[in-house]
């Protein structure tokens, strides 16, 4: 994992591109990871449209809010996809926060949040819609096992 630290800490010295894509499958990501990747994004001044696949990687709350606060850092990206493909369950409160502050805090015209596999409890199905109705200017998609959110506004 320090490779990886030690990779993400010079893109930004070495690159500046306009597209991002990064997708770790079946890896065990620590919190420092999380936390490079994060601080490493709002450094790529051209950068305008990313996306971040994590499959069968289990995040805590806190390394998911870390993600969120270096989103929000980036105020020069139009698109973000972030895809979040789990066996394990990741309390659906945790993946909520996560949604409210990219709809309240980014300033991106687009967004894509996709999380799969969840496991929650259908009494919570009504606060989740609940919470996401107040949200403005999205649009969302909930199933038993995933919710889909899209922000999509004209630039």
């Amino acid at each position: 994992m320090k490779g990886f630290q030690v990779v993400f800490q010079r893109f930004p010295s070495l690159i500046n591109p306009i597209s991002f894509s990064l997708t770790f499958d079946k890896m065990q990501l620590n919190s420092d990871v999380i936390d490079t990747i994060a601080n490493m994004l709002p450094q790529f001044k051209d950068l305008r449209f990313v996306y971040i696949e994590l499959n069968n990687i289990q995040l805590s709350e806190f390394e998911l809010m870390t993600l969120a606060k270096g989103f929000v850092a980036c105020k020069q990206i139009e698109h973000l996809t972030f895809k979040y493909l789990e066996n394990a369950a990741i309390p659906m409160m945790d993946i909520i926060q996560l949604i409210i502050i990219m709809a309240k805090y980014s300033t991106f015209p687009k967004f894509d949040l996709f999380f799969r596999r969840l496991s929650y409890q259908e009494w919570q199905t009504p606060e989740v819609k609940n919470k996401l109705d107040a949200l403005e200017n999205i649009q969302y998609t909930l199933t038993k096992q995933s919710i889909h959110i899209q922000k999509i506004q004209s630039i």
